[in-house]
């Protein structure tokens, strides 16, 4: 698979990366149906086959479960792949208490995930509160400066903290969602992002499984996304095993993403994602077309309001 630049971070990196909260924990709408963390073993073995198809780049968190730890074991200290963590920002901690708890949260990534050095390290959940910490912003610069962490960024929620991450100039990196229903990032953030030369990661390009055909199994509070999905599907004149991999391939067709996060539970996922990076970007009148199903409505288009885990 070939790879490219990541910003200004230096990693050259595959178009697709594999996100691994559903390999550390329940997580999606199959968790609806009783869909389950899969087995050490299995996670392992997804990790591996991700390398295998040609897949360097790796996020994760200490909030995913036993995600950590699982990455670590599939990956040790392989010099071909790049992993991103996070930590979170303590809540309203003293100064000295700030300091031991982001370097406690650094000190054991690197222990799981067998890294003496943490290539990517990412404020998890970042808000415009945390990142005018003039504090915070020391520590990461210092952990930088130290040689425990190559790189820094930051995974938000919304445009305002990612603008405000490229402001400091200290992130080469922000992670945000972005998919074919929830599309305001590329007015606000691509095109400053692209000039800045900071990477984007995006997550939530299948929206948590709702551009997939988990959709029917949303609960009926949110029958507006589901119809918006049908309507979506139905104007592509597509099947549903077409539909992630349009969702992909509409990712894909910014050139301001440096990478576009898949969650996977099989090999089988994998390859699909595969399958659409082959296919490559869409053209300008699909991409128009699907223009039109952007939804407005945040509870719609951020998962932590639907009450799923």
């Amino acid at each position: 698979m070939e790879r490219h630049q990541f910003g200004r971070t230096g990693f050259r990196v595959s178009p697709i990366a594999l996100g691994t909260v559903a390999l550390g924990t329940d997580y999606g709408i199959e968790s609806l149906a009783g869909a389950q963390t899969p087995a050490v073993e299995s996670a392992v073995a997804i990790i591996r086959y991700a390398v295998s198809q040609g897949i360097n780049l790796f996020d994760t968190a200490p909030n995913y479960g036993e995600a950590e730890e699982r990455v670590g074991l599939a990956l040790g200290k392989s010099p071909d792949t790049i992993i991103a963590t996070k930590f979170t920002v303590p809540a309203h901690p003293s100064d000295e208490q700030f300091v031991r708890e982001v370097q406690q949260s650094v000190d054991t990534s690197r222990t799981l995930l067998q890294r003496d050095c943490l290539d990517i390290l990412q404020i998890h959940n970042a808000t415009t509160v945390s990142l005018s910490n003039p504090r915070l912003l020391e520590i990461l610069s210092d952990l930088k400066s130290n040689g425990q962490v190559k790189r820094l960024g930051v995974s938000v929620y919304g445009s305002e903290p990612a603008l405000m991450a490229i402001e400091t100039g200290l992130f080469d990196m922000v992670q945000v969602a972005f998919n074919m229903l929830d599309q305001p990032m590329i007015h606000t953030l691509f095109p400053i992002a692209k000039q800045a030369n900071v990477a984007i990661l995006v997550r939530s390009a299948f929206l948590k499984g709702a551009l997939t055909e988990k959709v029917l199994q949303l609960p009926p509070h949110l029958d507006k996304l589901k119809q918006a999905v049908l309507g979506l599907k139905e104007e592509m004149g597509i099947g549903w095993n077409d539909l992630p991999i349009l969702a992909l391939r509409f990712c894909l067709s910014f050139d301001a993403i440096g990478s576009v996060l898949i969650g996977a539970r099989t090999t089988g996922e994998i390859d699909d994602a595969v399958r659409a990076v082959q296919l490559g970007a869409l053209t300008d009148g699909e991409l128009t077309r699907i223009a039109r199903f952007g939804l407005d409505d945040p509870h719609l288009t951020n998962p932590s309001y639907w009450g799923i885990d």
